[in-house]
């Protein structure tokens, strides 16, 4: 197993009780984290308002939440501890990955090499819109925060830095004001949210507030774009709900749109 998030400690210990016959697990840390940063981007406050922050605010919070990290539930740890043939590998991130005749050798940063059978990978995905296909298009007119904002020295975070620099509505902005401005028109509702508006899409804790949000996002955007359409429909009914014959009744015409 490569990784030490909390995703990999549950695949650990779904291997583990499947009957696997030992779990070599290299995580990068010198340390499992206790404490779960990612607690205060879990919070309806925060879920909903994180675009009122400032840019340095969003990124020193959200550069403390991968810095710190979340340990794996205590109930996740116990499910893996119970096995005795399960290895932890602390600060032993993976140098090289090769297979060696029907085995998969692993060497790690400090320079040891082990082989196994099979390999899970469970680490942090790469924040490159070009690698998408269904995002190439737009990635060179795509703004990311490191085109809208330069961190305080010693602060910096290429994987941060990466990241969609979104508006408030989960649309993407133009690298280059004025050059594509179709992008007000696609939306980002993955983890790519993470900086600019927090968890959103990717988190199921955020999907209570972000789904709302985006909804009446895009609601907006359609109906201010027919605006004017909307606003004739007004004066232009004429499906007339009461049809009785009212005596002496003089009927006026419909006013017209002004």
């Amino acid at each position: 197993m490569l990784g030490g998030g909390t995703s990999a400690f549950d695949h650990v210990g779904a291997v583990l009780e499947a009957g696997a016959a030992s779990v070599d697990q290299y995580v990068r840390r010198r340390s499992i984290p206790r404490v779960n940063a990612w607690r205060w981007a879990d919070g309806t406050h925060v879920l909903g308002h994180l675009g009122a922050f400032t840019d340095l605010q969003k990124w020193r919070a959200v550069r403390h939440i991968f810095a710190v990290h979340q340990p794996p539930p205590q109930e996740t740890w116990e499910r893996c501890a119970v096995h005795p043939n399960w290895r932890l590998h602390l600060a032993a991130g993976r140098k090289s990955c090769r297979m060696v005749g029907d085995e998969i050798e692993i060497e790690t940063a400090a320079g040891e090499r082990r082989r196994h059978d099979a390999v899970i990978v469970s680490v942090d995905a790469a924040m490159d819109l070009a690698a998408r296909p269904e995002l190439a298009a737009i990635a060179h007119d795509a703004a990311l925060w490191r085109y809208r904002f330069t961190p305080p020295l010693g602060e910096e975070n290429d994987y941060l830095a990466a990241h969609p620099y979104l508006a408030d509505d989960y649309a993407f902005t133009e690298r280059v004001p004025g050059t594509a401005p179709w992008l007000a028109h696609v939306r980002n509702f993955t983890f790519g949210t993470m900086v600019s508006l927090g968890g959103s899409g990717s988190s199921l804790n955020a999907l209570r507030v972000s789904v709302p949000k985006l909804v009446d996002a895009v609601g907006s955007a359609l109906f201010g774009a027919d605006r004017e359409a909307h606003y004739r429909a007004a004066f232009a009914q004429t499906c007339e709900e009461l049809v009785a014959d009212i005596p002496g009744e003089v009927i006026p015409p419909l006013p017209a749109a002004p």
